[in-house]
């Protein structure tokens, strides 16, 4: 096997597909070859086998893993005469991969249970990867600024009875809200507030 590298890591549902390769070495020039890959894991019942034939010195499969886990790999390789080889190593190392959930933004919830990605780097999330910011943003659509500050309110009680933030740190997110503009109309212009224009 000469691929992929021994406990190679990837995102679950990978693109490109992993590339399982392999070298056969035989004496006997013109041979075809039938090769079996054979993958196994604990989360599985059953081994997956991959077969084909070649004619050429190298081969290669490509393959997409839609489950988290580790995945043991092992070549078997036999020629016209059915003399047979099967190896589970990559220079000289056992050949697996392992194969895991993303988590795009870093904020400690899998991207697959993420409701709201892309969180800022250091942000404080939910357990659906959603941080205050997010759920209660500076520029969305309120009626008002009294609205904006009572999303900061709830969102921050329900954070406290979590136990995600401290009485301290609620109100200090209140607080800081409350003095925002947040919700507030667009504060006119110095030059024209609000005459025509002479």
């Amino acid at each position: 096997i000469t691929g992929p590298p021994s406990g190679a890591e990837a995102p679950v549902d990978v693109s490109p597909p992993i590339e399982l390769a392999g070298e056969i070495v035989d004496p006997d020039e013109g041979d075809t070859h039938a090769y079996t890959w054979t993958i196994s894991s604990d989360i599985w019942d059953d081994d997956l086998l991959v077969q084909g034939t070649s004619n050429d010195r190298t081969i290669s499969e490509l393959i997409t893993f839609s489950e988290a886990g580790i995945y043991e790999i092992a070549l078997t390789v036999t020629d016209d005469s059915g003399d047979s080889h099967t190896t589970s190593t990559v220079n000289g190392m056992p050949a697996f991969v392992v194969i895991y959930e993303p988590d795009s933004d870093g904020d400690g919830v899998l991207d697959k249970d993420d409701d709201c990605p892309d969180t800022l780097e250091g942000e404080l999330v939910d357990e659906f990867g959603c941080s205050i910011a997010q759920l209660c943003p500076c520029d969305g659509e309120w009626k008002n600024h009294g609205s904006y500050v009572s999303c900061i309110a709830h969102v921050t009680d329900d954070w406290l009875e979590k136990g995600l933030l401290s009485e301290e740190e609620k109100d200090a997110v209140v607080s800081d809200a409350a003095q925002s503009y947040c919700g507030k109309k667009a504060k006119p212009d110095k030059g024209n507030k609000g005459g025509k224009k002479k």
